[in-house]
């Protein structure tokens, strides 16, 4: 039977490996933002939401805001209501909320 320590080494070496993943499918699910299909372009905002969530990964997040917000305009109210949560949730910390701000069109939704 392993030692604690075995395990321990053994589970930091998979979830090593499993974030290095994430982190590489990152640039794959930002292209899938640009999929023809709604269902798609809204799973992928949604999963780049989830992984927000994780610190490891918030550099790369940051980098794909601007994709996150031309979502805004997609003619798809699901993809909208997505990228709209996500960048809600993702602007409570402050590296995401200084990224969101320059790119967040403004007069868009009150002109007359």
């Amino acid at each position: 039977m392993p030692s604690g320590g075995g395990v321990r080494y053994n589970v930091h070496g998979c979830v090593a490996r499993f974030s290095t993943g994430i982190a590489g499918a990152i640039p794959a699910i930002v292209e899938l933002l640009k999929d023809s299909d709604s269902d798609v372009r809204s799973s992928a905002v949604s999963v780049l939401g989830k992984v927000s969530e994780q610190a490891e990964f918030r550099a790369a997040i940051v980098l794909v805001i601007p994709a996150i917000v031309e979502l805004l305009s997609n003619w798809s109210w699901d993809v909208q209501l997505n990228a709209v949560l996500v960048l809600g949730k993702v602007s409570e910390q402050a590296e995401f909320r200084v990224a969101i701000v320059p790119v967040i069109p403004t007069g868009c939704c009150h002109e007359h």
